[in-house]
């Protein structure tokens, strides 16, 4: 059953990929087509053709392809160097529509439909905007989706203090020190966390809704600041968090405290209790312990906020952030500070989409955004055969008033895609390998 239960999420997660590239390759067609660009297919998938559906009005051909891993919009002539049996067959595909009308005034229409230029017979202004349409169209819509995320599932209203690991003899882990690394009083008493403290800041930084989404979904706000501390075990090496508090009067007031991350001994056990010192429980009913706990000794509590207005308002910073996350995973691929490991081609992509899935319907949902902003942002990378490095030729012809020689650019296009698929092949084995364990 689990087994024909992950079938399915591969499908799904196959369809959802297939999408994601019909909203790329529709963002091309429907700028040709605004500009006026003559276009011979618009295709789903690559290899031969398992349906195809010519239009009798315009002689453009919407095809789906046996290999759905990539799809294309193909312009008239988009490379330059269309040779003589392109040419031929061009003019019978403008001959078969002809005589399908069977009027008189059949050509006329079909010169006025078919009235556009061929690619690279179109300003560079043009075919910029044009190449560029496929990645936007991917952002667009991973606003979108990421709108649809929001109003689903929610994003984390700020992290409340909840809970507390209590030592052995019954000590709170969550002390205040000062500078010095003395103990913190305040009005005579030792200064702590509280129950129902609401974290504001985390060492300067604001707690908004796409600074601690990651721990919300963890549960561990200790995440946030592993990789921003150099050494918290040193003495006096402290993580300061301002936090509101509301008084016995119902005032509201910020605080700042200097927490210690590791605060318990060396096989120390601890345990976590509720304020009025009732032991949380895990999923088998029995007290939740750590031995060498490692933390800032206290447990969030996070309510997912999914209002229509918080949808409204975060979908584009959200979507935003999802694309800063994929530049900076670029970055650190390029620098050497991530793996070959951790990269995936499209196999990988369906695959670890399905295994995500299988574990929360949810990650759906949180997935969608974060694919369509690596698809728009990837695709306008200038990276030879990606609509970015045709971005980059486009303009400069634009500059030079003259293009680079057509054959040049189109070779260097070809030795690119070759070389993208061998590195998305590459990947695909790599993480397969790295999945088993080898």
């Amino acid at each position: 059953m689990q087994v024909l239960i992950f079938i399915g999420f591969i499908l799904l997660a196959l369809l959802i990929l297939l999408i994601m590239i019909s909203i790329h390759e529709l963002g091309h067609y429907l700028a040709g087509k605004w500009l006026g660009f003559n276009i011979n297919e618009f295709a789903i998938g690559f290899g031969p053709k398992l349906f195809s559906k010519k239009s009798k009005k315009t002689g453009e051909v919407f095809s789906i392809r046996a290999i759905p891993l990539g799809g294309f919009c193909a312009f008239e002539d988009e490379e330059g160097v269309e040779d003589e049996k392109e040419k031929k067959e061009n003019g019978e595909v403008f001959n078969e529509v002809a005589e399908v009308k069977q009027e008189p005034k059949s050509v006329e229409s079909i010169e006025l439909v078919r009235s556009g230029k061929k690619f690279n017979e179109q300003p560079p202004w043009k075919r910029i905007i044009v190449l560029a349409s496929g990645g936007i169209f991917n952002l667009l819509s991973a606003v979108i989706f990421s709108f649809i995320f929001i109003l689903a599932i929610g994003l984390p209203e700020q992290p409340i203090v909840a809970a507390f690991y209590h030592n052995e003899i019954g000590d709170v882990l969550v002390l205040s020190y000062n500078e010095q690394g003395q103990p913190f009083y305040r009005q005579g008493q030792r200064e702590r966390l509280r129950p129902g403290d609401t974290i504001i800041e985390i060492n300067g930084r604001r707690i908004t809704y796409l600074v601690h989404y990651g721990i919300a979904m963890s549960g561990d706000i200790t995440t946030f600041t592993i990789d921003r501390e150099g050494h918290p075990d040193q003495p006096h090496q402290f993580t300061n968090f301002v936090v509101e508090r509301v008084n016995s009067r119902g005032e509201t007031y910020l605080i700042s405290l200097n927490l210690r991350r590791r605060t318990a001994l060396d096989g120390e056990n601890v345990e976590l209790l509720r304020a009025d010192g009732t032991p949380v429980l895990n999923a088998d009913g029995n007290p939740i312990t750590a031995t060498n706990y490692a933390g800032f000794g206290f447990r969030p509590s996070i309510q997912m906020n999914q209002s229509f207005g918080t949808a409204v308002v975060w979908a584009v910073p959200y979507t935003g952030h999802m694309a800063w996350l994929v530049l900076g995973s670029l970055g650190q691929l390029v620098t050497g500070r991530v793996s070959l490991n951790y990269v995936t081609g499209p196999v990988g992509t369906i695959t670890e989409m399905a295994r995500l899935s299988v574990l929360n319907w949810r990650n759906i949902l949180l997935l969608l955004p974060l694919l369509a902003a690596n698809l728009g942002i990837f695709n306008l990378l200038p990276i030879p055969a990606l609509d970015g490095s045709k971005i980059v030729f486009a303009s400069i012809e634009w500059i030079r008033k003259k293009p680079i020689n057509r054959r040049v650019e189109m070779w260097i296009h070809v030795v690119g895609m070759f070389l993208l698929f061998g590195f998305v092949i590459l990947a695909d084995i790599i993480g397969m390998f790295a999945r088993c364990g080898l």
